[in-house]
Parts: C-alpha cells; sequence; structure tokens
C-alpha cells in the first residue's frame, strides 16, 4: 500500500485532494482489491491541480463484494443493486461509473471487477489488428468528445455514445483503437480513455492478497512492445515513436512523470 502521506507536493488543492480521499478509502477499502488514483492529480498534481479539480479513482473489486461496496457510504446513492445486477448481469456493460461529491470534494470514479481490470491490462496489443471498444454504466449521460493520440503524435477524436438504460445510461468508449491511413502505412495504436488513465496511476491502495502493481506493470510492457513493433514497420521513424505523444495533456505533466515515459 502507498500511503497518502508519501505522495509528494506543495499544491495546497492537490492536498485537500488526497486529503478528502482518506475519508473516501476508508469507507470502502473492506469491500475493494484496490484503489488507484488517476486523471490529473496523478499526472500533474504539482502543476495541472487547481481550486476547481475533481479527484479521479478506478477501484477494483471482486464479484462477492459488489453489493457491499455499492451500498457503502458515499456510493450508495450512486446506483440500483438491481440495475447494476441486471445490466453486468446481461453484459450490457464492463463496469461501472459513479460521481460523488465529500465536502466539497467532487469525485469521478470508475469500478472495475477484477476480471475486467486483467482483461485491460493483459490484452495483447502487438498481435491484435483491430480495435476493442468497452461499455461503462451510471447515472449520468456521457457525450463529449475527447481527443485520442498515436506513439507518433497523430490526433484522432472520440465521441462517447450514450444509451438510456433503466435508471441511468450505458456509455460506450474504446480501451483502444487502431488505424491504418494506407495500404503501406503501419497499423497505429490510439489509447481510449480507460488505457491512458491507467499508463499514468499511481496505486493508493490494494489489499495483501492482491498485486495491482504487477497489472499495471504488464499494461505498460504490452503499450511499449505495441509502440517498438510498430517503429520497426515504419521506414525513417526512428525515435519520432514515443509513448509520450500519447498524452494530450503532456505539457501539465509534472516533470518527473515526463521523465518516467520518455521512451522512445
Amino acid at each position: 500500500m502507498i500511503e497518502l502521506c508519501k505522495i509528494k507536493t506543495d499544491n495546497v488543492y492537490a492536498r485537500k485532494l488526497l486529503e478528502t480521499n482518506k475519508l473516501f478509502l476508508e469507507s470502502i477499502k473492506d469491500y475493494i482489491e484496490a484503489e488507484i488514483l488517476v486523471g490529473s492529480l496523478a499526472w500533474g498534481r504539482n502543476n495541472a491541480v487547481g481550486a476547481n479539480s475533481d479527484i479521479d479513482l478506478v477501484i477494483v473489486y471482486s464479484a462477492e463484494k459488489q453489493d457491499r461496496l455499492l451500498s457503502s457510504k458515499y456510493l450508495k446513492d450512486s446506483f440500483t443493486l438491481e440495475d447494476v445486477n441486471y445490466i453486468l448481469g446481461n453484459k450490457m456493460a464492463d463496469y461501472l461509473v459513479a460521481k460523488i461529491s465529500i465536502n466539497g470534494v467532487e469525485f469521478s470514479i470508475d469500478l472495475i471487477k477484477e476480471e475486467f481490470f486483467s482483461y485491460m491490462c493483459t490484452y495483447d496489443l502487438v498481435s491484435v489488428s483491430r480495435g476493442v471498444d468497452s461499455w461503462k454504466f451510471g447515472r449520468y449521460k456521457q457525450d463529449n468528445t475527447y481527443i485520442s493520440k498515436s506513439f507518433l503524435g497523430k490526433t484522432n477524436p472520440v465521441t462517447k455514445i450514450s444509451v438510456q438504460t433503466l435508471s441511468g445510461y450505458r456509455i460506450q468508449l474504446p480501451l483502444f483503437f487502431i488505424n491504418r491511413e494506407t495500404q503501406d502505412a503501419p497499423s497505429e495504436y490510439f489509447y481510449g480513455m480507460p488505457t491512458i488513465k491507467l499508463l499514468t496511476s499511481v496505486p493508493l491502495y490494494n489489499s495483501e492478497h492482491y498485486d495491482v502493481r504487477l497489472l499495471l506493470n504488464k499494461l505498460q510492457d504490452n503499450i511499449i512492445s505495441r509502440m517498438r513493433a510498430e517503429s520497426m514497420e515504419c521506414k525513417d521513424c526512428g525515435s519520432q515513436y514515443n509513448i509520450l505523444n500519447l498524452f494530450v495533456f503532456r505539457d501539465r505533466m509534472d516533470s518527473d512523470i515526463q521523465r518516467m515515459f520518455d521512451i522512445s
């Protein structure tokens, strides 16, 4: 477990987010396998976090603790258990998303079962020739467009698709997708939101028997392998292929995070 106090920052807004998260973590830690910090607090806590920033989390949990987790103090109003069991049981969504507020701090939380989290992190990206979509289920509609980037820094807009279902919305977005501009060009990997969140994540908690870092390292290894496989197919590209090119928020990254991902 990484203790919150060991995340070093002089940013008072980042400290407030981390302190508030202690309340949330205390309310759920008996029902989860891991809590993972993602978003700007993970990749830019010193430079990108301000007064209006929220805290983005990924929660990994086991199926047998799902009802207790969703009935916990801060999550109990985010879902109805009947709807969740119907949606997940009929494979209409792969994971859940909740938005909550604690002491004026907004949280955006992806809740993912162990099996799907492992699938996300261990997918063989080298041999894949087509993209993989995912569906999440939550109370709020999401139909915004975000920009995805390739290892060469090429941009591609992705619009989330929301479908109203029961008491909420099923939201489609890619884990990743593949683009091939011409027959002679290599097929390029573009990230999806779940992927890019996890790539710059920081584990804040994991249970004694669950090694979340192993899976996160596997995800990074798979992405690096994909980058190197593409670069071998691209004539005269050389060091243009880089993981840093994936990040739209690169300019706001903390310098230590940038150095960690400066891999070509």
